[in-house]
């Protein structure tokens, strides 16, 4: 049994790290390949992870063409539109934009980002706040713990109208600067 567990997470492992598929692979469109990386904010070290994946089925991966379609989808990727949609959705930037190209990019990433911050935090308050009022309805426990919650729930509001009030005026720059999906 235990030996079946072993392989069963031995076999996992390997399938859960595989950055491309027999048939990717085979294919071998590594301009797309490598354009699709870029686009999706990976760094253009992956082509290493994609060399381990398919070096199993006995393809060889062409750096050339990978190199060609990275570059082009930075051309894509590395852009302010582009910035703010991968900060929002949590993407981590680890440098990948040409240099005359990431300042650009890294106005609308942190403002992405920044979103995406305040809207985590008022999903923390609206937890604790559901957490204040179960608190303050609980007969189980003192009078004074239960008006205590009661006030905690007013500092909370308090403090995610704070949240919200900040998220609107970035949703405002946001929508001034033209990235779509600010809403």
């Amino acid at each position: 049994m235990r030996k079946l567990f072993a392989f069963l997470v031995w076999t996992w492992l390997q399938t859960g790290c595989a950055s491309l598929s027999e048939s990717q692979c085979a294919a071998g469109d590594w301009y797309t390949i490598g354009e699709a990386d870029a686009r999706n904010g990976y760094l253009s070290a992956r082509i290493e992870s994609h060399h381990q994946a398919c070096v199993k089925y006995a393809v060889q991966v062409d750096p050339k063409r990978y190199r060609d379609g990275y570059q082009a989808g930075l051309q894509v990727f590395c852009t302010p539109v582009e910035g703010f949609q991968f900060g929002r959705g949590g993407g981590s930037y680890s440098g990948q934009c040409p240099r005359d190209m990431a300042a650009a990019f890294l106005s609308g990433y942190g403002l992405g980002r920044d979103l995406r911050a305040l809207d985590e935090s008022i999903r923390e308050v609206d937890v604790r706040i559901a957490e204040l009022r179960e608190d303050a309805k609980d007969m189980e426990t003192s009078e004074t713990a239960r008006e205590a919650a009661a006030r905690a729930v007013g500092f909370a509001k308090d403090e995610k109208r704070r949240y919200e009030d900040r998220r609107s005026d970035l949703l405002y720059r946001a929508r001034e600067q033209g990235y779509r999906d600010a809403w």
